[in-house]
Order: structure tokens, then sequence, then C-alpha cells
């Protein structure tokens, strides 16, 4: 509940969000982290972005960069 409140997201982004920092905490690595996800209006927030930059998670917009970032 507190990414809804701190970012103001619906309850299912808050969810997505918990869910994606919570297997950052449990599986920290060397590896590349991206989050990719296409709503820009609910995640581009330098909240969020702080947030998952803190366990080596950077955020893209579209699966094709992410695709292009992990070299699939």
């Amino acid at each position: 509940m507190g990414y809804r409140t701190d970012f103001a997201l619906e309850i299912e982004d808050a969810v997505v969000l918990a869910v994606v920092i919570a297997d950052l905490k449990r599986s920290p690595s060397a590896t590349q982290h991206l989050f990719a996800n296409r709503n820009r209006k609910d995640f581009d927030d330098p909240g969020i972005t702080t947030d998952l930059r803190r366990f080596g998670c950077d955020v893209v917009w579209s699966f094709a960069e992410a695709a292009s970032r992990l070299g699939i």
C-alpha cells in the first residue's frame, strides 16, 4: 500500500511495482535487471526510477528496447 500512496498508483500498478521490487531484493546479482513497461503515465516517476535503480534495475519503455539491451 505504500507504493500506492507514495506514487499515487492504482492498486494494480502498486502490486506490480511491489512484486518487482520484492523480486529484486530476493535475487540481487551482478547481472542486468530491466523493468520493461509501456505505461509511462503511471510508472514514469523519478521516485520509482530511483527505487528500482537502488537494486540495479533500469526502466525501459518498450519491449523492443528491453530485447535490444538484453541482446535478444
